[in-house]
C-alpha cells in the first residue's frame, strides 16, 4: 500500500565494506575516468577506477580513521553517469549510509548502479562513520569526528573542484538510509542553501525525543564509542543545535520526502522501523505546520518492508524521477 499524506500535492545496519580490491568492475562505460586531485582540505591518496564507480582513497584532518568501519581506509565512492562528459555540468546526489556501515553500502546492498544508469546524475557516497550522526562531535577524545565539516565544508567543494557539476543548490540533493537519513535531513536543515532535494529513508528527525536519544546512544554503545560523543551529555545544547525538528521552516524551499515501513515483526529491526514510522510521520506534520508544504511522508509500497536497504532502495527508485525533475539538469 502506498500511503501518501500531503497537504498540497501527491507527494541503522552492519554491512559489508568496500575495499579497493573487492569491488567488481561495472560494465557501464565512462568516456574517460576523471583525474582526482586534493582540494578543500581533502588529500587524495589514490583512485581505483571501476568504470562508472570511482573509489577515491582520501585523508582529512576532520575525520579519524578510527571512527570508520574500514578503520585505516577512508574511501569515497563516486558513481558517474554513463558516458560522463567533463564538458557537461551534472547535478549531484549525496547518498549516506546507515550505522555501522561505510561508503560502499549502497553499491553492495542495492542496485544503485542500474537504477541510475540512464540518468545524467553524479552520486557521491561518502563515509559517515560507524556512528557519526553527521555532527561535529562534542567529545573529540576518541579521535576527530567533525562530520559536518567533512560533508559540508570539504566534500562538496572537493566534488565541485574535481567533477563537472552544477555547483549550487539547484543541482544538489541529499538522501540516506537510517543514520544516513538522519544525516541527510540534518544537513538540509542546517544548510538549506545547499540542497534542493532531501530524502530520509527509515530515520528519526527529533534528536531531543527520548526515542532518538535512545537510538543514538545505543548505536554508540554498540560501536564502542563514547555515549557523549556526537552531542554531549543529555543536557548539552548540541542536541538542540543539531536537531532538524527545531529547523522545520528550513525546508520550505526544499523538496523533502520521508519514507518508513510497516513490517515491524522482525526481532532485529522491527522496533527501529516502528519508531521510525512514528517519528517520520510526526516530523512530516511538523514540516507542514511550519509551511514546508513541499514535503511528503510515504510508506514503502512493499508491505514486508522494514529496516533494511532493500526498502531504502525502493524509496530511492521511486524518488529518482521526482528528484531529477526538481534538480537543474545538464
Amino acid at each position: 500500500m502506498r500511503h501518501v499524506i500531503p497537504r498540497t500535492g501527491a507527494r541503522l545496519l552492519v554491512t559489508l565494506l568496500v575495499a579497493l580490491a573487492v569491488l567488481a568492475p561495472t560494465s557501464s562505460p565512462v568516456a574517460a575516468a576523471p583525474p582526482f586531485h586534493s582540494a578543500a582540505g581533502i588529500t587524495v591518496l589514490g583512485v581505483a577506477d571501476h568504470g562508472r564507480v570511482q573509489n577515491v582513497r582520501i585523508s582529512t584532518p576532520a575525520v579519524s580513521t578510527a571512527a570508520l568501519s574500514t578503520r585505516d581506509l577512508h574511501d569515497v565512492s563516486i558513481l558517474l553517469p554513463t558516458g560522463y562528459d567533463p564538458a557537461v555540468d551534472y547535478p549531484v546526489l549525496y547518498l549516506h549510509h546507515g550505522r555501522g556501515g561505510g561508503n560502499g553500502d549502497w553499491i553492495i546492498n542495492t542496485d544503485v548502479e542500474e537504477l541510475t544508469a540512464g540518468l545524467p546524475l553524479i552520486v557521491v557516497m561518502p563515509q559517515g562513520g560507524r556512528a557519526g550522526w553527521g555532527a561535529d562531535w562534542v567529545n573529540q577524545a576518541f579521535g576527530a569526528q567533525r562530520w559536518d565539516e567533512f560533508h559540508i565544508d570539504q566534500l562538496i567543494p572537493w566534488v565541485d573542484a574535481n567533477l563537472s557539476t552544477i555547483p549550487n543548490r539547484t543541482g544538489r540533493a541529499v538522501a540516506g538510509f537510517s543514520m544516513g537519513g538522519v544525516t541527510a535531513i540534518r544537513d538540509a536543515a542546517l544548510h538549506p542553501d545547499l540542497f534542493a532535494f532531501a530524502g530520509g529513508f527509515s530515520g528519526g528527525y527529533d534528536l531531543e525525543d527520548i526515542r532518538m536519544r535512545g537510538v543514538v546512544t545505543g548505536s554508540l554503545f554498540l560501536e564502542g564509542l563514547p555515549p557523549d560523543g556526537p552531542f554531549g551529555a543529555p543536557w548539552d545544547p548540541a542536541w538542540g543545535a543539531s536537531n532538524p525538528w527545531r529547523r522545520a521552516a528550513s525546508f520550505r524551499d526544499i523538496h523533502t520526502v520521508l519514507y518508513a515501513g510497516t513490517s515491524w515483526s522482525d526481532p532485529a529491526a522491527g522496533t527501529l522501523e516502528r519508531e521510525s514510522h512514528a517519528m517520520s510521520f510526526q516530523f512530516f506534520q511538523r514540516l507542514q505546520a511550519a509551511g514546508a508544504t513541499r514535503s511528503w511522508f510515504l510508506e514503502y509500497a512493499d508491505p514486508t518492508c522494514g529496516h533494511h536497504y532493500g526498502c531504502a532502495r525502493e524509496a530511492l527508485a521511486r524518488e529518482l524521477g521526482p528528484m531529477m525533475a526538481v534538480l537543474a539538469g545538464p
